[in-house]
């Protein structure tokens, strides 16, 4: 059985992501707008024959600094993991991103990580940390970091076809998000991440 998640976050808060034998695939979905500092734990718990799923967006404004981690343990067998988080930080903001995957004499796991970082303003930093602790050969692990800034050739040519910069740069970030809002599969949350977007620009 599936089970999906969904949440705007704009305070601080620890969450202790739990599967049960009811749900064994679950997809949780987070936006987070944060104008001050912000703080987001999760720590996350499967069972065998699970598979969790986390999807993160960020958007940090002002000076805010949002700190991400996130942490895994397992010792189950035929469970996977796939963590996907997004941060674009605009003015002089900055994102701190950090998972840590573990897996301990477990079979058949699968843990798959990646981050993605869009720097908004030359004065915003992103920083991403995937570590993977492996204890076990019987297992698919793999983990991603990209951090940049919005391809100015990709501007450009938005505003040849008369697109202002602004909107160029909504385009592109919806672009860019568009598979993990896919992925979420929520009317609700895409109205959320879009809301987002439009009061920025």
């Amino acid at each position: 059985m599936e089970n999906n998640v969904f949440e705007l976050i704009k305070t601080s808060k620890t969450l202790n992501l739990e599967l049960s034998s009811k749900n064994i695939e679950q997809n949780f979905c987070y936006a987070i707008e944060a104008i001050e500092d912000l703080n987001l734990d999760i720590n996350l718990s499967l069972i065998n024959n699970s598979e969790i799923s986390i999807n993160i967006l960020v958007f940090s404004f002002s000076d805010s600094i949002v700190k991400i981690d996130i942490n895994s343990i397992s010792n189950i067998n035929n469970a996977k993991i796939k963590i996907n988080v997004y941060g674009f930080s605009f003015d002089s903001s900055r994102i701190i991103f950090k998972i840590s995957s573990e897996v301990n004499k477990a079979l058949d796991n699968v843990v798959i990580q990646n981050i993605f970082g869009l720097l908004m303003s030359i004065d915003s930093m992103i920083t991403g940390e995937p570590i993977l602790k492996i204890n076990t050969e019987q297992i698919i692990a793999k983990h991603s970091l990209r951090i940049g800034s919005i391809d100015k050739e990709e501007l450009f040519y938005l505003q040849s076809k008369g697109f202002s910069i602004f909107e160029a740069k909504k385009i592109l970030i919806n672009s860019m998000i568009n598979n993990l809002l896919m992925s979420c599969n929520s009317d609700e949350f895409t109205s959320n991440v879009i809301n987002i977007i439009n009061r920025r620009f």
